[in-house]
């Protein structure tokens, strides 16, 4: 193929290609990938090289700095007619959290996305983290909530588990919000706010109910 190079450091009995480089200097640019395995597959759409265990490596929009993303697995299309850059993409979760941010144009057409996604992608890192730290303590809240009953916990096991499944209702909303525009990223932080709030006010109102308890007494 014109513009596309393939170097492997050694092939397999079974096939397998070691150590494999590839540059795509199609369409005005040059992108090199370095993979530990690759595989050469003969699929319904043509002929692919599916790469392992690697890094791609191109120039930044302004030419002056160095574009380096990981990835577990890539698909590189090695018909000649076939698109010189779709078949290269990486997926924004292959991402560091900084590009993530940045989301500048080059990684923004590197992963075949738009700006939204990857801003949704690398601030729910932060929301997810933090929803993930502050339900267990939504849901202690909720247990601590009621006295004495021959039901036991049942009550409240049954509330806690209806509040998780509508905050994660609330954050797969939210974040379906901020893949709409770029400017909407911080819809993602509503779910973490709103299990935070509810935390600390079921907190608050379980203590005051066994401090009420506790005066009867």
């Amino acid at each position: 193929m014109p513009g596309v190079t393939l170097f492997a450091r050694e092939i397999t009995e079974l096939g397998e290609l070691r150590k494999t480089l590839l540059t795509d200097a199609r369409a005005g640019g040059r992108t090199d990938y370095f993979s530990e395995r690759a595989f050469i597959v003969d699929g319904e759409t043509g002929v692919s090289l599916v790469m392992v265990d690697g890094i791609a490596m191109a120039a930044g929009a302004s030419g002056e700095t160095l574009e380096v993303t990981g990835f577990a697995d890539l698909t590189f299309d090695l018909e000649p007619s076939g698109p010189a850059a779709g078949s290269g993409r990486v997926e924004p979760r292959e991402m560091s959290t900084p590009r993530l941010l940045a989301a500048a144009e080059a990684d923004v057409a590197l992963a075949a996305s738009s700006r939204a996604i990857l801003l949704r992608e690398g601030h729910e890192r932060f929301a997810q983290t933090a929803v993930a730290g502050l339900t267990p303590v939504l849901a202690f809240a909720v247990l601590c909530l009621g006295g004495y009953s021959r039901l036991g916990l049942t009550p409240q096991i049954v509330a806690a588990v209806a509040v998780v499944i509508v905050l994660q209702l609330f954050a797969n909303a939210a974040s379906d919000l901020a893949a709409r525009s770029a400017s909407a990223w911080p819809a993602v932080y509503l779910a973490p706010a709103l299990t935070l709030i509810l935390a600390l006010g079921t907190l608050a109102l379980s203590s005051r109910t066994r401090q009420r308890r506790g005066g009867t007494a």
